[in-house]
């Protein structure tokens, strides 16, 4: 099947030009039976848990299938991640709830004094949120951390059973709760001061819970009772707006929202099927199998998580056997290395980059954001003075495009907010987009240096696209 209209500018251009989705698995290792992956990041990256060995692992385009070993106390399971995949935090088998980093290993969430912990949700920048229990009790309260893992209470006077679910990077918190008395679930919205506000069932309903919350602060959730379930959307200022279920549709099992608003779900059927399902921000849904080009004995049975390039994550059967999978719009194509300019080191660019190869250099294609990335490497012999990128980049002729370029700092185990430079791009040019003196955070191990080359339109356009024909991180030794 083709890919369909989509609410988005950019997949609408997607769809005009005939792209869908690939299709691929995600390769057991270590001896495990399958590989089920949670959660996916704007980068590609993709965390789960291996079937069979209780270990998680995360996927990179650099590293491939790759486990993160074992957390001592416990099984971890990592359900979340930050925007760049440079995060992960979810629970583990213990009890409390933990973060992972390639560079750092584990790290656990300081509960409240004689509690245990359980990270439900993570922002696109690393905020946390999750509830607390103490030992012996069954009372429960919300929690919420900042991106250093230092604790913030949300606050629910009245109520023994609390659970914040997902925050996003506004600070703001969305969960449910139950009183003893009566026992039906509300949903609440923390805002970023902490103030609660409930959230009641529409009318004819039971109980309400909220899952997941936008960037744009749009509140996801589901509400039923005894004799039906819905899917919903929650917008700032109360509305409900509830999702249609397709034909035969009984429900919709709610598993992520990116920022963006695209909903993964798995959709369930009266006659007893189940299947991966996307709900887009018109809330019209659609079956991710029938956006596969070439569906090769896969049943996509549930969609887990969903990027904001379009990339898919979660469960089917291939061939008649289990198996976890990664969806990925054809417009996400490897990109080959580009030519290096006299003085600069070579540069690799990271495959499972937003770009295609038509001959003439590689066609950079946005995501469902309207931005298209590329990931540079290089090595370097010793802590450089200056680093930049230059790139040789033509943009559309009637819009202007932002470049900006940011380096890794892995100290932090981030993209450094500071070690960026901005230029505009209109029509073909040439870019060096400058870093500032860079130090030792900048240089990895074995002297790596890693660049991100991000384009967006300057204002709201429709679609757009761009060719790179030249690319390369360059320095200046002390």
């Amino acid at each position: 099947m083709r890919l369909a209209v989509v609410a988005a500018a950019a997949l609408a251009a997607a769809a005009a030009r005939g792209q869908g989705y690939d299709v691929h698995a995600t390769t057991p290792i270590l001896g495990a039976i399958w590989a089920l992956p949670y959660a996916v990041s704007d980068t590609g990256a993709v965390s789960g848990q291996l079937g069979g060995v209780s270990e998680p692992f995360y996927y990179t385009t650099r590293e491939g299938m790759r486990g993160m070993g074992f957390w001592p106390p416990g099984a971890f399971f990592p359900f979340s991640m930050d925007r760049f995949g440079a995060v992960y935090v979810g629970f583990a088998g213990n009890g409390g709830s933990v973060k992972w980093t390639p560079e750092h290993g584990y790290t656990e969430f300081a509960p409240p004094e004689g509690t245990r912990v359980q990270i439900e949700g993570c922002s696109p920048s690393g905020l946390s949120a999750g509830w607390a229990r103490p030992y012996g009790s069954s009372r429960a309260w919300a929690v919420a951390y900042d991106r250093s893992m230092n604790l913030r209470p949300l606050e629910l006077p009245g109520a023994d059973l609390v659970f914040a679910q997902d925050v996003s990077d506004s600070g703001q918190a969305v969960g449910f709760f139950v009183y003893r008395v009566g026992g039906a679930n509300r949903g609440v919205v923390w805002s970023p001061s902490g103030q609660p506000t409930f959230v009641a069932p529409p009318s004819g309903l039971k109980w309400l819970e909220l899952f997941q919350i936008d960037a744009s602060d749009r509140a996801y959730g589901m509400a039923g009772s005894l004799s039906e379930s819905r899917t919903f959307r929650l917008r700032p200022g109360g509305a409900f707006e509830n999702v249609p279920p397709l034909a035969g549709v009984m429900g919709y099992n709610l598993r992520d929202v990116n920022d963006l608003g695209y909903m993964a779900h798995l959709a369930s059927f009266w006659n007893g099927r189940e299947a991966a399902a996307i709900t887009r921000p018109d809330l019209s849904t659609v079956l991710l199998q029938d956006l596969v080009v070439d569906p090769g004995g896969w049943d996509l049975r549930a969609a887990e998580a969903m990027n904001n390039k379009g990339q898919v994550v979660g469960w089917g059967y291939l061939n008649g056997v289990y198996a976890g999978y990664i969806a990925t719009p054809r417009s996400l194509r490897a990109v080959p290395a580009f030519a290096v300019p006299a003085g600069g080191l070579p540069a690799r660019v990271a495959p499972g980059t937003l770009a295609e190869h038509d001959g003439r250099g590689a066609r950079l294609v946005p995501g469902l954001d309207g931005t298209a990335q590329v990931e540079l490497e290089a090595r370097v012999g010793a802590v450089p003075h200056f680093l930049w990128v230059e790139a040789d980049v033509e943009g559309p002729r009637s819009r202007p495009l932002e470049a900006h370029v940011e380096f890794y700092d892995w100290r932090q185990g981030r993209w450094s907010p500071r070690e960026r430079s901005s230029t505009e791009v209109e029509g073909a040019a040439s870019l060096q987009c400058v870093a500032h003196v860079a130090t030792g955070p900048l240089v990895g191990p074995g002297g790596l240096v890693r660049a991100r080359l991000t384009l967006r339109p300057d204002a709201a356009h429709g679609p757009w696209d761009a060719l790179l024909d030249r690319a390369a991180i360059v320095w200046v030794p002390r």
